[in-house]
């Protein structure tokens, strides 16, 4: 767990450097911003759902995450050497609405606080083998009572 949160960690400084790179240079429309800061909120929001549900303050580290933090590093190369950057930047903010929704479903949805998981669609499997462990641990323990 300690390796997931210094990489979430480290995702987030990451970000904050490349934007406000973008921002102090005045790169992008006042829209786009305004619909990346609200996209971002929802990761603040799952984060924090997290730490009530678990205990635990963790990012969700999903496959649309990885695709916006991979995005959101070739942005600032498109947006410095290139003119398309800018209209690569709605791309961006839709992906980051749909990671941040992806991630807020993932953490409601999870049984046990586990940043790896990949998708949405992962949490039905992931939460059916934790009940199948617990199902075996509960016999094991049965077992050595008797």
């Amino acid at each position: 767990m300690l390796g997931a949160n210094l990489d979430a960690a480290g995702d987030v400084l990451t970000y904050l450097a490349l934007w406000k790179v973008i921002f102090f240079n005045r790169l992008l429309l006042a829209w786009q911003w305004i619909w990346y800061v609200c996209a971002m909120v929802t990761h603040g929001i799952a984060a924090l759902i997290a730490y009530v549900k678990f205990k635990k303050f963790y990012f969700v580290h999903s496959i649309s995450d990885k695709l916006l933090g991979a995005s959101q590093f070739i942005l600032t190369y498109l947006l410095f050497f290139t003119r398309i950057g800018v209209h690569f930047m709605t791309f961006i903010c839709s992906l980051a609405s749909v990671a941040g929704i992806d991630a807020v479903l993932i953490v409601c949805l999870s049984k046990r606080a586990n940043p790896a998981v990949l998708s949405v669609f992962q949490v039905g499997t992931i939460n059916a083998k934790t009940k199948e462990s617990r199902s075996e641990e509960e016999q094991e323990g049965e077992t050595h009572n008797v």
